[in-house]
Formats: C-alpha cells, structure tokens, sequence
C-alpha cells in the first residue's frame, strides 16, 4: 500500500504558500524560497514515483494478456521478464565517500 502524498494536495499547499504573497510586492524571503523549492522537488518525486508504478501496472497487464497464466510456463523454466523500477539516484564512486578501509 503506497502512503505517500499525494502530488496535487501538495501543489495546492505551495499554490497557498504563494498567495499569501499576492498583489503585496514583497519579496520571498529565503527559508520560505526554500521551503516552497523542497516542496516541488518533493512534488516531482512523489510524480516520477506514480508515473512509474503506472508504468509498472500498465508492463504486468501486457505480460497478463500475452500469456493467460504463466505459473506452468515458470514450471517448465521458461523465464518472465518482470518489470521493476528504475533507480531514482545515481550514486557515482564510493557510497561511503571512498574513506573506508
């Protein structure tokens, strides 16, 4: 079961955010430019998160509709290709900073 936020509540959080600062002409201060910019990469996570469960979903109902049950075919060794997610992040070098020993 996914937990996560939901992307349009948190869109209409930051919408909220900058109306407060509507028709005021006043500048952003820094923490709350800081804010409303964590928010939207929170946003475009929560999105890109979605959008590949969707893809996910979408790659097993095609598996489904070309083979009616693979269990016997899983039987006799014929092996599925399953769709999985893409890593998010790409960790270049050392995960640990390259200090260890």
């Amino acid at each position: 079961m996914n937990c996560d936020p939901i992307p349009s509540a948190m869109l209409r959080a930051v919408c909220a955010s900058f109306r407060r600062f509507e028709n005021i002409g006043v500048h952003l201060d820094t923490e709350t430019v800081a804010t409303l910019l964590r928010n939207l990469r929170m946003i475009e996570e929560l999105t890109r998160n979605q959008e590949e469960e969707l893809e996910i979903r979408a790659e097993m109902l095609r598996i489904k509709a070309d083979r009616p049950d693979p269990a016997p075919l899983a039987y006799t060794g014929v092996i599925i290709p399953m769709p999985r997610r893409r890593p998010a992040l790409r960790v270049v070098g050392s995960p640990d900073g390259g200090d260890a020993a």
